[in-house]
């Protein structure tokens, strides 16, 4: 016999849920869920009390008591087959006896935020800041006490309409404590205490919100301008909820908003009484002024009317340009005392938005899944959902699982936790009520948002939050302790891979022996003498190479005999050891992107050689995707697939390659490049050096040295990395490149690794890089790419019909007058420019370049200029762009380059 009572309590536990899936479009409002009628949709006329499950249809005239009642209403059905229907899913069973009631809901606790945060509370997740109806914020701004403990988050959120202003704090309801989208207790701490703790004497300006209080803040610090920039929660109509008392005995300085619509007389400065009773910027000024109580200590800025847009403020300044000196200049010229606003003017402050953030918020507190669903628990992360798919992280596995909504089945669901776990949330008649599952599974994945799986984070040493991670595919080494990617709170997810053992369990060289390794980088005949040492620092960095904020990469290269080979082999190889990705000619740059995927592995490109054009643009593709994984925050790499989801990869790599010559060309790839050269020994005892290089080799890399090394790196992963950084300022300064210190800053970290465990001074490191001859070791900026553009067509070689054959010269060659052959005369020269897109205006010494012409096309082909060489060539000094004229017969526009007997300047 069907137990209608239990039914309907089932069904009561989770009355909102039912009601979405059975009547879609709806909307709760209260504890009424609202729509049009019994088959959904937007409107008033059907209403359900999902406390007791009453519902009426208004407009059809039909109503009932319970939920069973509408379920057979909206099917068409009677009730007992209602109830049938219902049982099963719920799992109840006939003989009710066996089947325990569920508990009738209880009221819920309100929650109460905990002030300051407390230490032993867990940080904010990306889940907890993600709003349930906005998704994640556009910027963050952390509260903090005067001692610098947290107090809270205020969280902006941009939506369609503006943006949304929500508080994030620590809360508790006397059963549990968690992150909640409520307000900060009255009276409202300010944003900046921290600040003004530091700085007891400084005086104060007071702004409209954290942003503006922030960039302020940093441009005054930039000119070391002591003010204290602060501001309070909630904008110009939460003012009277803060609280100012931490301000008495400070100058204070207020800087309102412009509000251009509000103004309707000139401010007090002209003469005039200054209406404020509609500028809500100017009366929460005037708010500030009244709680400090001291209005002797306090100077207001006003506006003339028109002179800045609606809603200007100190933030719009800075974006603009405007300096500390401007700023402050700005603000001191139309400062005033408040007193000349009188009483009058003064406007009844506006009372606070509706509490929609506060902790008697339905939408922001109530609306959790836990409260609803039971995946409390779960052996799985719910991650999201992203255009027909959703994603899982089940704890057993490690790796992210993707499911359809139809896929939801018990085959699949039980991929991500053990069936007893889903018998024992979801019991159902004769096993588990998988509709209920899957229906769990799919809200409580619309509440967590669109998945974003650029969180994803493969194997290789990464920074998060602080802190130094190396994944190793099977665990974390967590700032030098190992655990479980499961044990780790982080917004990232670390999916388990195959593992590589680099040995990370060793015990770490110590400086002594670790200088043993830089001593040999030394050892083979490097054309420059820093060579060997940017060599070592590379082997040390690139198992790291992810939790780099540069990633640097070289070109090892030489002629036949010189070592490169072995140094590749015997050097590099074996030191980076099994986190090195080795590839050779004949990879393309999607084989790599899919045998990387999340990972940050160093590559090692051996044979990188382009003896023909197939081969020399896939080395090309190759220098692409080196240079996307130069700087962490490089744009992603987005590619099609068969199923119509693009796909985004995000590289972390670090590449070495190696051949006789070095086919990156373009300076974007030359400036990430470190060109490391080797030279033929011809020194009589080659072949003893070279065995003594062998033997060295040989002694010192064994497997217990290396991984000793390995461990030693990541122990050091915060000093390489603020050691790079320090090096990188050192090396930009001197070598006048930003691109350059960045490039060399990393290397040298590696290799100053080998020499200390400790953080270098700034002065050690610009002494050390001023003593150093750097040679062709770093890239020249002057050598832009318009100058390689000339220099291609200037090298080209074409052919001068002398009337008695043929004689070949570069063009350089013809334009300069530098000719190989005194047979060869100027009008045939002339001739054979002009076949090539090419004119030799003698009178002022300029060489005119077709814009179109088919010969210009050939000389650039398979180079980066193959199109839109004019454009490139407009940029050298000089140039001009001509009209149109004729070549070989066909009329062109073109660009006139000044060139002397040198080449070109």
């Amino acid at each position: 016999m069907l137990d209608f009572e239990t039914i309907n309590q089932y069904a009561l536990s989770v009355a909102e849920s039912l009601l979405n899936e059975w009547l879609p479009g709806g909307k709760l409002k209260g504890r009424e869920y609202e729509c049009s009628d019994l088959s959904g949709g937007g409107g008033d006329s059907l209403r359900v009390n999902i406390d007791s499950g009453k519902w009426a249809d208004f407009a059809g005239d039909v109503s009932g008591g319970d939920l069973i009642s509408l379920f057979a209403a909206i099917r068409n059905i009677g009730q007992g087959e209602a109830a049938r229907e219902l049982s099963e899913r719920f799992g109840v069973q006939e003989s009710s006896n066996h089947v325990a009631k569920p508990e009738p809901r209880k009221k819920k606790q309100k929650w109460t935020p905990l002030l300051p945060v407390p230490s032993d509370a867990p940080q904010a997740t990306a889940a907890d800041f993600k709003h349930y109806k906005h998704g994640d914020p556009a910027a963050v701004w952390t509260y903090r006490t005067a001692a610098g403990e947290a107090i809270g988050h205020i969280c902006r959120y941009d939506t369609s309409d503006g943006k949304e202003i929500i508080p994030l704090v620590y809360a508790d309801n006397g059963k549990s404590r968690k992150w909640r989208n409520i307000s900060f207790l009255k009276p409202r701490p300010l944003y900046g205490l921290d600040r003004l703790a530091a700085r007891p004497d400084s005086s104060v300006i007071v702004v409209e919100g954290e942003k503006c209080a922030d960039a302020l803040q940093s441009c005054l610090d930039a000119a070391s301008m002591t003010f204290v920039v602060v501001s309070w929660p909630g904008g110009s109509k939460a003012v009277k909820y803060a609280d100012f008392s931490p301000l008495a005995g400070r100058k204070i300085v207020l800087w309102p908003d412009f509000d251009e619509k509000k103004y309707k007389n000139n401010h007090p400065r002209a003469g005039q009484v200054m209406d404020v009773v509609d500028q809500p910027g100017m009366a929460a000024m005037l708010n500030v002024v009244h709680d400090i109580g001291d209005a002797a200590q306090c100077r207001i800025m006003t506006y003339d009317p028109g002179e800045k847009p609606d809603g200007w403020d100190c933030a719009d300044a800075i974006a603009d340009g405007w300096g500390a000196a401007q700023c402050i200049a700005f603000l001191k010229s139309r400062l005033c005392d408040p007193a000349e606003l009188t009483e009058d003017d003064q406007p009844p402050l506006p009372d606070e938005p509706p509490a929609q953030h506060d902790s008697d918020s339905v939408p922001l507190v109530d609306d959790d899944p836990s409260d609803r669903w039971t995946l409390d628990g779960a052996p799985f992360q719910v991650l999201g959902y992203d255009h027909g798919g959703y994603f899982y992280l089940p704890r057993g596995t490690r790796q992210v699982v993707e499911l359809t909504a139809a896929g939801h089945t018990g085959q699949n669901l039980t991929a991500l936790a053990p069936l007893q776990w889903w018998e024992k949330k979801f019991p159902g008649k004769q096993g588990v009520n998988w509709n209920s599952a899957a229906n769990a599974c799919l809200r409580t994945s619309e509440h967590r948002g669109v998945y974003d799986p650029g969180r994803i984070r493969g194997r290789g040493a990464w920074e998060d939050d602080g802190r130094s991670v190396l994944h190793i595919g099977s665990r974390l080494i967590v700032d030098g302790h190992a655990c479980t990617s499961g044990d780790m709170v982080s917004d990232y997810i670390y999916e388990a891979a195959a593992p590589l053992d680099q040995g990370v369990d060793a015990e770490p060289l110590s400086t002594k022996e670790a200088n043993r390794f830089a001593a040999l980088c030394d050892m083979p005949t490097w054309e420059s003498g820093i060579y060997g040492r940017l060599l070592a620092g590379w082997c040390v960095v690139a198992p790291i190479c992810g939790a780099l904020s540069w990633r640097p990469h070289i070109w090892v290269t030489g002629g036949a005999g010189s070592g490169k080979s072995w140094v590749m082999d015997n050097i590099l190889r074996p030191a980076i050891g099994p986190a090195a990705l080795c590839v050779q000619s004949n990879t393309t740059e999607a084989g790599l992107r899919q045998l990387l995927k999340y990972d940050a592995r160093p590559v090692l490109f051996d044979e990188a050689e382009g003896e023909d054009r197939e081969s020399q643009a896939r080395i090309q593709k190759v220098l692409e995707l080196m240079r996307q994984a130069s700087s962490e925050t490089g744009a992603a790499i987005v590619k099609g697939s068969s199923g119509g989801r693009a796909q985004m990869f995000r590289i972390r790599s670090m590449f070495a390659f190696s051949s006789i010559g070095v086919g990156a060309v373009q300076k974007a790839d030359n400036s990430r490049l470190t060109v490391l050269t080797l030279q033929r020994n011809e020194s009589p005892d080659r072949v003893e050096q070279f065995e003594f290089i062998k033997k060295t080799r040989h002694e010192l890399m064994t497997p217990e040295y290396l991984a000793g090394l390995r461990a030693r790196t990541v122990r050091l992963i915060p000093v390489i990395r603020r050691n790079a950084s320090t090096f990188g300022r050192a090396a930009a300064a001197h070598l006048g490149s930003q691109r350059a210190g960045d490039q060399v800053g990393a290397l040298l970290a590696g290799a100053y690794s080998l020499y200390s465990a400790s953080d270098i001074s700034a002065d050690d490191a610009a002494a050390w890089i001023q003593s150093q001859d750097w040679g062709e070791a770093i890239e020249d900026d002057d050598t832009t790419d318009e100058h390689r553009c000339l220099a291609a067509i200037l090298e080209a070689v074409i052919r001068v019909d002398t009337g008695r054959g043929f004689v070949e010269m570069s063009v350089g060659e013809a334009v300069t007058g530098t000719r190989s052959s005194a047979d060869v005369t100027s009008k045939a020269v002339d001739a054979a420019l002009e076949r090539n897109g090419l004119k030799h205006d003698q009178e002022f010494e300029r060489l005119i370049v077709s814009n179109t012409h088919s010969g210009v096309a050939r000389i650039l082909k398979d180079t980066p200029w193959s199109k839109n060489w004019a454009r490139i060539l407009a940029r050298l000094p000089g140039a001009e762009k001509t009209g149109a004229m004729r070549f070989a017969g066909s009329a062109a526009r073109g660009v006139a380059v000044v060139v002397d007997n040198d080449g070109f300047f």
